[in-house]
């Protein structure tokens, strides 16, 4: 049975699975690590969404699904305060991505795209 989604989820849900799909293969394989590209091209596709709330939200399940698996290691040391931290770290690109958005809103496609490597410094 396959699972019908709407319209208005099936771009950024595309975005988000290419972006961590891309992500995990340029991590475990060094030759393909110019896929971090594409990684960052996705989410900064995001900034495409109605409202800031939902590049926020498109943004932070991208951050879940790319840094989960990297963050085992957490949940030896934490326990289950390791979600905690997955949480934190995936907000992050939460929120890079609803400012991209507010940018484009605000300044317009070329200012974004221009401001987006010091956007990414936020939390760096």
């Amino acid at each position: 049975m396959f699972l019908v989604l709407p319209n208005l989820f099936r771009k950024p849900l595309a975005l988000v699975l290419t972006a961590t799909a891309c992500f995990h293969a340029a991590l475990a394989f060094p030759p393909l690590s110019f896929l971090v590209l594409v990684y960052l091209a996705c989410l900064l596709e995001l900034r495409h969404q109605a409202q800031a709330k939902f590049a926020f939200r498109w943004g932070t399940l991208a951050g879940l699904l790319t840094f989960g698996p990297q963050l085992g290691f957490l949940y030896n040391i934490f326990s289950y305060g390791a979600v905690a931290l997955w949480l934190i770290l995936a907000l992050w690109i939460g929120l890079f991505a609803a400012v991209v958005h507010a940018c484009h809103r605000q300044l317009g496609n070329s200012w974004a795209l221009i401001l987006s490597p010091f956007l990414s410094q936020i939390h760096g």
